[in-house]
């Protein structure tokens, strides 16, 4: 049976994405080649049909450049949606290290890579098929750029260190052929480049501040010793220069005379238009914050966008030439988050020389307070919202209104070095005239300071780590604080006294520490991979879990205390059930270390933050949907007469049982189970022994006998209904007379470690485990729980496991138990069994399988 999914809203985000964005719509949606490296270089064909990305990596391996068929991604689109595999036409690999540069021509047959340093090759390739045409070095010296001409598909320019070259490729032979540029005395770091409308021209910006002109004319590709006619050479360049070089270029064409003009974009956020003569128009320039990186030309020529190195993007109005600022974000790491306690609508974060205040809904900056020459290391708001504290690495601890920004007091030389850490306290008692807050430092002394409205006390210093202090944690009354440090310990600190109470350790460095809800535990990361689990009564160790493939080194516990999230090196979002410690599930949005994440006072909501300056957020209603229940709709007659085909028939499951408790064996011999089974009629099944049989099934054991399941195909893209049969180690008869070719015997399988054997309930029109044979445990989506639709004719769904028979009285639900019945008795039924377990044969029993 076909079981089509509801809608379900994805945990996970992309690593090395590319993001694209409507200017008008603001939706966004993201492309996702499960490729693991940060992209280096972005490129379009002109017609905009085509998206080519390129990578960087390590030396160990080749830099990919992933084509991807943006036209049909843009169509197939919809808002923050993951678009992966299916959309990639080629996955391209031949640089080393790095991509510089990628290009299409204008006709879109061939796509031009650049090497980074360390590679230094370019290689033209074939888009229609994905193989390399041909490929030869740039050049003796590194090159920066690349770009075609726009009407030859035969024909680009390249540009770097001390060079300019004009290239042709002979489709023929093939073969790449050059011609350098003669710059006269000129030698300059060329790092940016663009070419004229009409081909004639190419412009480059160099690192000391001019726009060198050159004129690209060359001949043909001629026979070996045929005198050239026409030669690339330097035309000019511009007199003024601009500060900090020209990082970027583009020409625009003025409507009114024709002529091609010039966009410089400088160093010092400088934005410039030159005339044909290289002359700055002194109406037409404007200043941005930050390098400007990059410059677009809307399709109107009418605007352009600007992006710079301090991750700012600015729109200008050409006529006008005012830029407007359209998007912001970090340009450095991002060492903490934070929201207000009573606000899940903004949140605080903390980085490079500035700390910056966030909207939630609007995914916009409210307040930017910029230190320069300083990092931000921690931020925390006091619970009345009216002071933003924040730990900075000149070894000052400021403290700001939020509104304004405005700086309220600051505490000099509250460390020696560097402030590490900060945590605001409850510990003041009835004084509402001050409050507390705890400091750590790099030289691992913990400090309790009381804040009075006109002047900062200290009340103790507490110098035991013998390393920095990474985290501070305090508790709901403020009489506690707990402090991790890099020595490999944590010491919890009576706040009243100014003492220790007692000391966690760990042959490692602990990153992070969070008390739980209720205070009976403390969790704990470290950068030995693992995830400590701490007793709060003597500080004693219960167990410890590995949170992933590196550090980790954030976590952060929902405040049910059922669930927990971590961060860390490995750049993965970590769901955890806090009880059993088994990992729910994975989210990746990050290419880099995360640094911090949170869950919002609402809960609804996780922020986590990174070393690259992304911010991530996973909403909570995506842990529910993913996590939770599910409506599925359901197709096909396999699974009649419990799920009826031939209408709408939707069903309610849940996802969460079979990722808590795994598979689970259950003994169908207990005598116990036995004594259950002997209720029958709807009289003796009380409302209580239902709700009773959903507890059990759905929230106390894991997959079992009998158990109706949703599960992806293990063939094909498509997800199925079935229910259980066999588990692991069961030894399956087929009564079909199909033959599995185990030594048992034709009609005889075990069914391996992991794995399940499923059938349907319509054991003669159904495709199962009898035609693809056992299936992986990782497939399970979730279990059924009962019938949402359609509401009448129903028809019994068979006995029991826990031995309540009402379905008379409450027929939707589908439970934990047997195949039904046919509805011809004297129909056979060419289903399957379960003779025995292996397992349990060797200890001596043998277990009762689903007989049909």
């Amino acid at each position: 049976m076909e079981a089509k999914k509801g809608s379900v809203l994805s945990l996970k985000t992309a690593i090395g994405f590319t993001v694209l964005r409507s200017l008008s719509t603001k939706k966004q949606f993201f492309l996702d080649a499960g490729i693991d490296k940060k992209i280096s270089c972005v490129a379009i064909a002109k017609d905009g049909s085509l998206l080519a990305a390129g990578h960087e990596t390590s030396a160990v391996s080749k830099a990919e450049i992933v084509v991807w068929d943006l036209k049909k991604a843009t169509e197939n689109s919809s808002n923050d949606v993951v678009l992966a595999e299916e959309y990639v036409l080629h996955i391209l690999s031949q640089h080393h290290m790095r991509v510089q540069a990628v290009e299409f021509s204008c006709d879109t047959q061939f796509l031009a890579s650049l090497g980074g340093q360390d590679d230094c090759d370019i290689v033209v390739w074939k888009v229609s098929t994905g193989v390399a045409l041909c490929g030869c070095p740039a050049s003796s010296e590194f090159s920066h750029s690349i770009k075609w001409l726009n009407k030859r598909n035969d024909r680009f320019v390249t540009c770097g260190d001390f060079h300019v070259r004009v290239w042709q490729i002979c489709t023929s032979t093939p073969k790449l052929h050059p011609i350098d540029v003669n710059m006269s005395s000129i030698r300059r770091v060329m790092q940016c480049l663009c070419i004229s409308e009409d081909d004639s021209f190419a412009f480059t910006g160099n690192t000391t501040g001019e726009v060198i002109k050159i004129d690209i004319e060359r001949d043909e590709i001629k026979p070996f010793g045929e005198p050239e006619i026409s030669h690339p050479r330097l035309i000019g360049y511009n007199k003024e220069r601009f500060s900090k070089g020209v990082k970027s270029i583009a020409c625009v064409v003025n409507p009114t005379t024709g002529n091609t003009n010039l966009i410089a974009g400088a160093g010092d956020g400088t934005v410039q238009i030159l005339n044909p003569k290289l002359q700055c128009i002194p109406t037409h320039t404007a200043n941005v914050l930050g390098g400007v990186t990059s410059i677009s030309l809307h399709p109107d020529g009418k605007s352009l966008l600007v992006g710079t190195e301090l991750s700012q993007r600015y729109s200008i109005d050409i006529s006008t030439f005012k830029p407007e600022l359209r998007e912001t974000c970090h340009f450095g790491e991002i060492h903490d988050v934070c929201f207000p306690k009573k606000s899940s609508e903004i949140f605080v974060t903390a980085s490079e020389q500035d700390i910056r205040v966030w909207s939630v809904s609007k995914k916009v900056e409210l307040l930017r307070i910029n230190i320069p020459n300083t990092s931000c290391y921690a931020v925390d708001v006091t619970p009345s919202g009216e002071n933003i504290i924040s730990a900075w690495s000149d070894g000052k601890i400021r403290s700001f209104f939020p509104e304004s920004g405005k700086l309220q007091f600051m505490i000099p030389d509250a460390h020696s070095d560097v402030v590490r850490s900060l945590a605001i306290c409850n510990c003041g008692g009835d004084d509402s005239s001050s409050w507390h807050m705890v400091s750590g430092g790099n030289d691992g002394t913990v400090r309790l300071w009381r804040i009075y409205e006109k002047h900062q006390k200290m009340v103790h210093s507490m110098k035991e780590h013998r390393g920095a202090v990474n985290t501070i944690a305090c508790n709901a009354n403020g009489s506690q604080a707990a402090s991790a440090s890099a020595d490999g310990s944590c010491i919890i600190w009576d706040l009243q006294k100014g003492v220790r109470i007692h000391a966690l350790y760990d042959q490692s460095v602990f990153n992070c520490i969070c008390y739980h809800p209720d205070e009976s535990q403390y969790l704990t990361g470290s950068a030995n991979n693992k995830i400590g689990f701490w007793d709060a009564y003597d500080g004693s160790p219960i167990r410890f879990i590995t949170g992933g493939d590196a550090d980790i080194t954030c976590v952060d516990i929902h405040s049910n205390g059922t669930h927990f999230v971590s961060g860390g090196a490995d750049k993965n979002v970590n769901v955890w059930h806090y009880d059993n410690g088994n990992l729910i599930g994975t989210g990746k949005g990050h290419s880099g270390q995360i640094s911090k994440l949170t869950f919002s006072p609402d809960q609804k909501m996780v922020v986590s933050v990174g070393s690259e300056g992304v911010i991530a957020f996973v909403a909570t209603l995506q842990l529910t949907t993913e996590y939770g229940f599910q409506t599925v709709s359901c197709e096909g007659p396999s699974m009649e007469p419990t799920i009826i085909d031939g209408s709408y028939s939707c069903i309610l499951i849940e996802r969460w049982s079979h990722r808590i408790f795994g598979l689970e064996k259950d003994d169908h011999a207990s005598e116990k189970k036995k004594k259950k089974q002997s209720l029958t009629g709807v009289e003796e099944a009380s409302w209580y022994e239902l709700f009773r049989g959903l507890w059990e099934q759905h929230f106390a054991s894991g997959l079992q006998h009998g158990d109706v399941i949703i599960l992806h195909h293990p063939a094909k893209e498509a997800t199925i209904c079935k229910r259980i049969i066999g588990m692991p180690g069961d030894v399956i008869v087929r009564t079909d007379g199909g033959e599995s070719g185990d030594s048992e015997g034709s009609n005889r399988r075990i069914v391996p470690p992991g794995h399940l054997w499923i059938e349907g309930d319509n054991t003669r029109n159904s495709l199962d485990s009898r035609s693809y044979g056992t299936v992986p445990a990782s497939l399970v989506i979730g279990k059924v729980i009962c019938r949402l639709w359609p509401l009448r004719d129903y028809t019994p769904l068979g006995s029991d496991a826990n031995g309540m028979e009402h379905w008379r009285r409450v027929s939707a639900r589908i439970g934990r138990g047997e195949r039904p019945a046919s509805g011809n008795q004297t129909e056979n039924v060419n289903g399957s069994y379960v003779l025995f377990n292996e397992k349990r044969r060797k200890d001596g029993s043998i277990g009762i399988g689903t007989d049909s």
